[in-house]
């Protein structure tokens, strides 16, 4: 994707599907009737960007799409944007076997309240038709290396996911057996009936899978978590307007080590297992936290439950932090 033709440097709306700015673009009807196109298939293909950063890009989008399948694909050397976009996908839709690598922005100009971002694969940032995906399958990629410079972490933080599901209306999506590598965030899920099982989450400054914005009836389950900032499994509350509890959710079977990644939070109560952040609007409730084994090094407290937090906690190996073994 040569720099002189995928020149997109808007984070808006408009311009976020332009022919400047995604590569592989599969889609339905996006506009009255609304068919959805049946089981598009992209696959074997390697997307390499033009190492050119200040430019905001999409590798792969599918849109309002029944069984498509993003399988077995190298998206290489991005600046800010996503490597894979599902979007109103439904019945089975997946995305397996990629291999997602070395994205990096370092530029300014961008607006903060645009949240300028790198992503590796998104599931319904934007829908169609008032249509969330259901029944997405995200397994068995590898992604690693999705970094920001000091000039764009000291403006904007560190806004790097992995996997995000930014929608509560995301439904039944299933997140197992990834490997993720060097990124500010492994798994940022907003979604309902999700499964979050099976994977390795490695190198993360902020956390290493988080449930936070009404992510409900959600499974956190035999993940291995290793060297996170804040946190390495955070169920988290909200100050944000409207935003529902974050409602039933088992963290269980988890493997959390190494905590402070970086040296980015000491002196920030951080932890193995987190639940809850002093949010306002949105709270945990029925959160199960049992049979897990958090170490967490040189990080500060193996669990940190704050006070707002609706928690049942059972049958973990907790060894102690810098400050404690929990709060």
């Amino acid at each position: 994707m040569a720099a002189a033709n995928f020149n997109n440097t808007s984070l808006a709306f408009s311009d976020r599907y332009g022919t400047h700015t995604v590569g592989i673009y599969a889609h339905g009807l996006l506009a009255a009737p609304w068919s959805p196109l049946v089981h598009p298939v992209i696959k074997g293909i390697r997307v390499v960007s033009e190492v050119q950063q200040g430019r905001s890009l999409s590798a792969v989008v599918v849109q309002n799409a029944t069984q498509a399948k993003v399988i077995g694909n190298e998206i290489q050397g991005f600046p800010l944007g996503i490597g894979v976009r599902i979007q109103s996908c439904v019945l089975g839709c997946e995305v397996a076997e990629n291999y997602i690598h070395d994205f990096v922005d370092n530029t300014t100009g961008w607006a903060v309240s645009s949240v300028p971002q790198i992503t590796d694969i998104e599931v319904d940032n934007d829908i169609w038709n008032n249509v969330s995906s259901y029944h997405v399958i995200i397994r068995d990629n590898t992604i690693r290396n999705m970094l920001v410079g000091a000039a764009f972490l000291a403006v904007y933080g560190y806004q790097t996911d992995c996997i995000n599901t930014p929608r509560v209306t995301t439904y039944n999506t299933s997140i197992t057996g990834n490997h993720l590598d060097t990124c500010a965030e492994g798994v940022d899920n907003f979604s309902i009936h999700a499964v979050i099982n099976d994977n390795v989450v490695m190198n993360t400054y902020n956390f290493g899978i988080k449930n936070v914005h009404g992510a409900s009836f959600v499974s956190v389950n035999d993940n291995t978590t290793t060297n996170y900032g804040f946190a390495g499994i955070v169920v988290a509350d909200s100050s944000a307007a409207g935003d529902s509890n974050v409602d039933n959710i088992i963290v269980s079977g988890n493997n959390v080590s190494f905590g402070n990644y970086g040296g980015n939070w000491g002196g920030h109560d951080n932890a193995a297992i987190l639940v809850g952040m002093n949010g306002t609007t949105s709270i945990p409730v029925n959160i199960f936290v049992t049979g897990n084994i958090l170490r967490p090094a040189n990080g500060e407290y193996a669990l940190n439950i704050t006070t707002n937090s609706g928690v049942t906690v059972s049958g973990n190996l907790s060894l102690s932090g810098t400050k404690g073994v929990s709060k």
